[in-house]
């Protein structure tokens, strides 16, 4: 409790104390003082709190740099709500950052979207995450994906190592 409330007081909202290393059977609850939900896994399932803070992170993320207007229009209102969404999908949450953003590039790479993949990619890079990780998700997506998936990611790579990406967006869509 200590822990938690020296985290708390600088402002954290989030915490990871550890990871489950062995096999079922596992379960973790979590308590707060959000809003109560029924998460499921392979095991059944369990009552859980999430932090259900609005408070959303000012990371960039995947189709996270759109502009909005004040004219009013359902489009642009949409697309405000849109990239709202996404930020907060990209923010802070059970996950910590690394894992998320192993996940984001296994979707970008299925999605096939390369400017998306772009600046994923370099976020990774500039996140420590190595060249065999990445690669170990990408083949994670070509196994849902097939063949479409595993000729576009080579084709990102053979680009990435011939240093034709030099101007890759910090953000994409």
């Amino acid at each position: 409790d200590k822990l938690l409330h020296e985290l708390a007081s600088r402002g954290d909202q989030g915490f990871v104390i550890g990871e489950l290393t062995e096999g079922p059977p596992a379960k973790i609850i979590l308590t707060t003082q959000a809003k109560k939900f029924r998460a499921y896994s392979m095991l059944g399932y369990y009552n859980t709190d999430m932090n259900t803070n609005p408070n959303v992170s000012d990371q960039k993320c995947c189709c996270g740099n759109g502009t909005s207007s004040t004219t009013g229009s359902q489009a642009l209102t949409s697309q405000k709500i849109y990239v709202d969404f996404l930020k907060s999908v990209a923010s802070a949450g059970v996950l910590n950052p690394k894992t998320k953003e192993l996940i984001l590039l296994a979707l970008v790479i299925m999605a096939r979207c390369e400017p998306c993949l772009q600046a994923h990619y370099k976020k990774a890079i500039q996140m420590g995450i190595s060249q065999a990780e990445i690669d170990e998700v990408a083949w994670c997506a070509i196994a849902m994906g097939g063949a479409p998936v595993m000729m576009f990611y080579n084709e990102f790579k053979k680009k990435f190592e011939n240093g034709e990406l030099t101007n890759a967006p910090s953000a994409c869509c």
